[in-house]
């Protein structure tokens, strides 16, 4: 009604938007922000209160990008990562066999990888006679709500999924073991995971050169959270400050 001009938000005091974030899957935010900032949208300062389900750090920069004081008020319970998470240093070669070796078939357990080594991942698995459920960014949302259910019938303990697709805000409850078989694409990704997604879960997380640039913001981020620092992890962090002097030059 209001791309219509049957009415006008002009003096509106407070505005209350629902399912925000189902809306942004959809692709509304444009429509949105003719709704917030459009030539028909409150012309003073007004308050906006967010229904969100889904908390994903997308949603997080929308709401950003309109809001610059708000609070969050979560109706579901923040548990801090208590547990450390253990760090296995190995090469690409060898992550089928150490998946084998971490993982425990009777606990709920979530491996996370890369969009490309899914069906990989999902083979290996299968050869090894272990049943898996699929989550990924291809799916629709009824089917990732149909994939939940099928774990929550007990027709699995493993699910496979990327690690994108969590940083989305999917979630999946009651999760005990989380092994990162391929490390997340940014750290940020990494805190949410460790955090919000999993912070109750056993975490695993398997660790290659190829994730050596990553090296210093992860260990900034496991001091900062009181977690032991693996010694290879530094020997990663030199190794990227050495090629990147070699490179550029400097001390």
């Amino acid at each position: 009604m209001v791309a219509r001009r049957i009415i006008t938000l002009k003096h509106v005091e407070c505005m209350v938007l629902d399912e925000v974030d189902r809306m942004l899957e959809y692709g509304s935010r444009t429509h949105l922000e003719r709704l917030l900032r459009g030539p028909r949208a409150p012309e003073s300062e007004y308050n906006i209160i967010f229904f969100i389900d889904s908390w994903s750090r997308h949603t997080l920069q929308f709401v950003q990008d309109f809001v610059n004081d708000y609070i969050v008020i979560r109706t579901s319970t923040y548990v801090p990562r208590t547990i450390p998470p253990e760090f296995y240093q190995c090469t690409t070669e060898i992550k089928k066999e150490l998946l084998l070796k971490c993982m425990d078939r009777d606990k709920r357990t979530i491996v996370l990888v890369r969009d490309a080594m899914l069906e990989y991942v999902q083979s290996f698995l299968e050869e090894q006679g272990i049943t898996v459920i699929m989550l990924h960014g291809h799916m629709e949302r009824n089917e990732r709500a149909l994939a939940v259910r099928r774990l929550n019938a007990g027709e699995t303990c493993v699910v496979l999924a990327t690690s994108t697709l969590y940083g989305e805000g999917l979630m999946v409850d009651n999760i005990e073991h989380v092994i990162m078989y391929d490390f997340p694409g940014s750290i940020q990704d990494y805190s949410y995971l460790n955090s919000v997604a999993f912070a109750a879960a056993v975490s695993t997380v398997f660790w290659t050169k190829e994730n050596n640039d990553q090296a210093e913001e992860l260990i900034r981020f496991l001091q900062e959270s009181n977690h032991n620092v693996p010694e290879f992890m530094y020997r990663a962090r030199e190794d990227v400050r050495g090629i990147y002097r070699y490179t550029f030059g400097g001390e």
